[in-house]
C-alpha cells in the first residue's frame, strides 16, 4: 500500500480525538441498529467518554487484528493481514486492545497465544512503543462494547430480513457474555443473581 493510497482515510488529530471518533463512530452504529435499549452499553459508552486517553502518534489501525484474521508461513511469521474493511487512523493500543479483549481469550491467553504481559511485550518489541495500560484498557472495553454491537447488528439485519444468514441468530447469544465481560473491565460488580 502506497502513502497515497491513505490518502481517503480521515487523518485524526493526536490527543483524544482518535479514541473520540471511535467512541461516536460505534455508538452512532449502536442507536441505529438497536432493536431495544441496552443499559450495559449505553453504560459502557459513558465510561469510555470519561475515560477518553490520550494519544501523541497516530498509525495505520486494522481494527479487527486478532488471531484468525492473517496468514503464517508455518514457521512463526506472519505473512499477510486479512480483513482491513473497518483500517482507519488512529491509537496503535486501538488493535492491542481488540486482541486483548477478554472474547478472544482463552485459558488466560490473548487470542489463545501468550499470557498478557508477555503478549505486550512482545507488541512493545515489535513496535518499539510503549504500551500505556490505562490506554490498553479503554480499548479493551471500547472493542468489547465494537464487538457487542456488531452481534446486535447481526440480530437485527437478521429479524429486519435484511439477511437469511443463519448465524445470525446465534450470534446474538453472545451478548450475555460479552455484557459480563464489559461489566469486569469496567471494574462494574453484575447484579446477585442476574443471568446473562
Amino acid at each position: 500500500m502506497c502513502s497515497s493510497d491513505l490518502d481517503s482515510l480521515a487523518t485524526p488529530s493526536p490527543g483524544r480525538e482518535p479514541a473520540r471518533r471511535a467512541i461516536d463512530l460505534w455508538r452512532g452504529i449502536f442507536e441505529q441498529d438497536r432493536i431495544e435499549a441496552n443499559p450495559i452499553l449505553t453504560r459502557a459508552f459513558a465510561w469510555l467518554e470519561s475515560h477518553l486517553p490520550e494519544t501523541d502518534l497516530v498509525t495505520l489501525v486494522h481494527a479487527d487484528y486478532r488471531s484468525g484474521n492473517y496468514l503464517h508461513d508455518g514457521e512463526g511469521r506472519i505473512t499477510a493481514m486479512l480483513d482491513w474493511e473497518m483500517a482507519h487512523l488512529g491509537d496503535p493500543h486501538e488493535d492491542l486492545g481488540w486482541a486483548a479483549m477478554p472474547y478472544w481469550s482463552s485459558g488466560g491467553r490473548i487470542c489463545g497465544l501468550l499470557p498478557l504481559d508477555e503478549f505486550v511485550a512482545r507488541w512493545e518489541a515489535a513496535t518499539g512503543f510503549r504500551a500505556d495500560r490505562a490506554r490498553l484498557r479503554f480499548y479493551q472495553v471500547l472493542g468489547t462494547a465494537k464487538m457487542m454491537t456488531i452481534a446486535l447488528t447481526g440480530v437485527r439485519n437478521l429479524c429486519e430480513a435484511r439477511t437469511c444468514e443463519p448465524t445470525l441468530a446465534i450470534v446474538g447469544l453472545l451478548n450475555g457474555r460479552l455484557a459480563r465481560e464489559l461489566l469486569e473491565l469496567m471494574d462494574v460488580a453484575p447484579v446477585a443473581g442476574a443471568r446473562s
